[in-house]
């Protein structure tokens, strides 16, 4: 599991290595150990876990492509559902899926009612009860695009400069508390806001240039670009999300991809036990040699009074 998610060690150079420790495991094996032990002990924390995430009222998300040879599909994905970064117990999920469509956060955000970062995706759009709140960092990288490279000052410039002033302000009241943050946003940022609107809107541009989609992104989605206003709590983007869902696209560029959808399941399983421990300040490998130890003597692992025990909050653990 180490080797496999923290160290992303394909299961072919794990063979080798444990060759050389006098240990001839074939890879298979090493596969069916990861699929069987992560689906019997592992899942059921997993679970828990989701049910401790949808209770909350602020959630990030992203998505990434993957593979699956025997899946049909070119492209397979994982998706990212965490809790922000104040969070009193962190979780961060991955859940893997044959599609990218508004089926996967519907179903698996059922129950969820609150604020959602999010990119502008039109899959997070459909879901009912959430407030989605989208990134101005990727606003902001769109300007960038659009700038020209003779050096002088265009209108990306300025749409980049308005975004530079919103996260200014950002860092300035990064500590204080949810409460001052509200009311710095609304005396500060607001008027920001404001005049970036009224400036988006006064001028002609091509839609199919990198300006106009810039501006398009913008003005198409003004209402979730505003949400962060509402609650102290919120993030101006979703970049804490995009950090979260990184461990995947590493391990994609060292095993390339994934022989069954079960292991592609499993890996999203174990990624998501290893990013949560870390973000509770739990070592990974001891945490997992914890749950080998102790779940095989539960009686009942949907019993989900006895798998609190196990959470990486827990005292026991």
């Amino acid at each position: 599991l180490h080797q496999k998610i923290e160290m992303s060690l394909p299961f072919y150079r794990q063979e080798k290595e444990w060759l050389n420790y006098g240990l001839k495991v074939p890879r298979r094996t090493l596969a069916n150990w990861f699929i069987t032990s992560t689906e019997k002990w592992l899942t059921p924390i997993w679970q828990r876990l989701k049910e401790h995430l949808l209770r909350e009222k602020l959630l990030h998300a992203d998505e990434t492509h993957y593979r699956v040879l025997s899946s049909d599909k070119q492209k397979t994905y994982y998706w990212l559902f965490r809790t922000i970064e104040q969070a009193h117990h962190p979780i961060i999920l991955f859940q893997h899926d044959l599609t990218r469509s508004s089926s996967v956060p519907q179903t698996f955000l059922e129950g969820f009612k609150g604020f959602l970062h999010c990119d502008a995706y039109s899959a997070y759009g459909t879901l009912a009860n959430v407030t989605l709140v989208n990134c101005w960092a990727h606003l902001r990288r769109k300007f960038i695009e659009a700038k020209g490279i003779n050096g002088k000052p265009t209108k990306a410039d300025q749409g980049v400069t308005f975004c530079d002033d919103l996260f200014r302000i950002e860092r300035e009241i990064q500590k204080l508390s949810p409460e001052k943050k509200y009311q710095l946003r609304n005396e500060k940022s607001k008027p920001i806001l404001d005049r970036f609107w009224q400036w988006s809107s006064s001028f002609h541009v091509l839609s199919g240039s990198k300006l106009g989609k810039a501006v398009g992104y913008a003005l198409n989605n003004r209402i979730s670009l505003m949400n962060f206003l509402q609650d102290g709590r919120c993030a101006i983007s979703n970049n804490l999300a995009e950090r979260s869902i990184r461990p995947t696209t590493i391990g994609r560029k060292s095993w390339n991809f994934s022989v069954s959808t079960r292991g592609a399941t499993a890996n999203g399983i174990v990624y998501s036990l290893v990013e949560t421990v870390k973000a509770n300040g739990i070592d990974p490998t001891k945490y997992f040699e914890f749950l080998f130890e102790h779940l095989p003597n539960l009686d009942n692992l949907s019993d989900s009074v006895a798998l609190e025990s196990y959470l990486p909050w827990s005292n026991q653990v």
